[in-house]
């Protein structure tokens, strides 16, 4: 069989005898497809050139919005995503991630037996307005009765690591605590020591006891 040739005499390069000059190809491989575009996809298929969006690679910050703007990739910086349910703290997203400062001034501790609830390291904390013989409980948010016993501020019973949390507070005079509950280990006085000794008794330290004076 003679291979096919064009008007002048010519062999046919291309498919069905068309010379290579007559044949327009966009492409033969996928980086003939090159738009310089960071927000597209592109392949050459059939030898024509595909393009499609694509999700921007992630930067690794994880309070970043990733998106194509422009023919760019752009990583819009969101402080929402460092939101850490904290009114205490500034949540800031930085080049590197998430960073939290202290916040000054008037919070909401979420208790509706405090007043005056201001920001103290990082922690919102309210000064108790309970009625003498009454405490602000941690737990509910409401005011109830002192009970009495040693070890037990928030009253529920039994002694927990919020107990102490409780004592540490009342420690630092965040609120307020009577020493037949708090001063655990009888010297008078409220110190971060009784609130160490509480945590060590809520969570079975051998050996560990509560000594409160009397009421």
């Amino acid at each position: 069989m003679l291979p096919r040739t064009d008007e002048s005499g010519e062999r046919a390069d291309g498919p069905d005898g068309l010379t290579a000059a007559c044949m327009t190809f966009e492409c033969v491989i996928d980086d003939d497809c090159n738009d310089d575009n960071a927000c597209t996809a592109n392949t050459c298929a059939a030898r024509i050139c595909m393009s499609t969006g694509v999700v921007c690679e992630d930067d690794g910050n994880e309070c970043t919005v990733d998106t194509c703007v422009a023919e760019a990739c752009i990583h819009d910086k969101n402080n929402l995503l460092c939101d850490d349910d904290n009114p205490c703290t500034l949540d800031i997203c930085g080049s590197f991630g998430c960073t939290y400062g202290l916040e000054n001034g008037p919070c909401d501790d979420g208790l509706g037996c405090t007043t005056n609830d201001v920001c103290f390291s990082g922690q919102c904390s309210g000064t108790d307005d309970c009625d003498p013989g009454q405490q602000c409980s941690t737990e509910t948010g409401v005011c109830v009765d002192e009970s009495g016993g040693c070890g037990d501020p928030t009253n529920d019973g039994s002694t927990t690591a919020s107990d102490a949390l409780f004592a540490l507070n009342a420690a630092v005079g965040l609120l307020t605590c009577q020493l037949c509950v708090c001063d655990v280990d009888s010297s008078s006085s409220l110190s971060a020591s009784d609130a160490l000794r509480v945590l060590n008794f809520a969570v079975g330290i051998p050996n560990i006891t509560l000594n409160c004076p009397a009421c």
